[in-house]
């Protein structure tokens, strides 16, 4: 379910999430799989681009979907999981109703490896999920950064071989203090409103942002490179998008 004030916010905000996009590399390709129909609609958020390889390694947050699992599939939908691989520039195309997500993606290649959401038209979305350089590692959001026409399908830019899975946002791992970890990561935090420190050890953009059903976004670190700070986090129910190059934990 949409609404248009919400929608007009989260682009204001994603807006000064998003960094520079670097060069695609033209590549060609072969992809495999095909995404199955979906069950219902959903509704998203965005992930700033990335210039190096992550690992999945994180602990504090790899718990089932907390009890409030409801809330998250009435806010932003559910579909059936899927998956698809390749080798070079693809497309994914999205079940129908499918307009936020979690993706899970691994790229192994030298050069460019990006993944940007495409509506009907074939129109960037403004939502960048993932924009590095060589061997990735990851799991990003799409549909929370976007604006306009919903995304229908995303798109792969990529000199190797890579595979993306998509998953509802209901699916990814519950988030609890203290947390590490490393690279991109997707959370459900349930937890109250408090001060959390939060560490970053990297060098390209590190940024966490909190969705719930607030009509801004919290933004609470955009910056490049090493961060140490406490920034407030509200209650949940909601969704905190990491996005970073290195090392990373929480704290309260």
């Amino acid at each position: 379910m949409k609404n248009a004030t919400k929608n007009i916010a989260i682009a204001a905000v994603a807006s000064l999430a998003l960094i520079a996009t670097l060069g695609e590399a033209s590549s060609s390709g072969d992809a495999e799989s095909s995404a199955p129909a979906a069950s219902s609609a959903a509704e998203g958020s965005a992930a700033p681009a990335q210039d190096s390889a992550a690992s999945d390694e994180s602990t504090g947050g790899e718990e089932a979907a907390p009890a409030t699992d409801a809330w998250y599939s009435d806010t932003y939908g559910s579909f059936d999981t899927f998956s698809k691989k390749g080798k070079g520039d693809g497309i994914i195309k999205l079940p129908a109703g499918a307009e936020y997500g979690v993706v899970t993606a691994v790229h192994k290649g030298s050069s460019n490896f990006s993944l940007s959401l495409l509506d009907d038209g074939n129109q960037s979305t403004g939502d960048l999920l993932v924009n590095t350089i060589g061997n990735y590692k990851g799991m990003t959001a799409y549909g929370f950064a976007s604006f306009g026409n919903p995304g229908v399908k995303i798109q792969v830019t990529a000199d190797g071989t890579w595979s993306v899975k998509v998953e509802p946002v209901s699916s990814a791992p519950a988030l609890t203090l203290p947390a590490k970890g490393d690279g991109d990561k997707v959370f459900l935090y349930d937890g109250g409103a408090a001060d959390w420190n939060i560490v970053h050890k990297g060098k390209s953009n590190f940024s966490v942002i909190q969705y719930s059903s607030d009509i801004m976004p919290n933004l609470a670190v955009n910056e490049i490179g090493n961060y140490k700070g406490q920034v407030p986090m509200s209650a949940g129910p909601s969704v905190v998008i990491v996005s970073a190059d290195g090392a990373w934990s929480f704290s309260e």
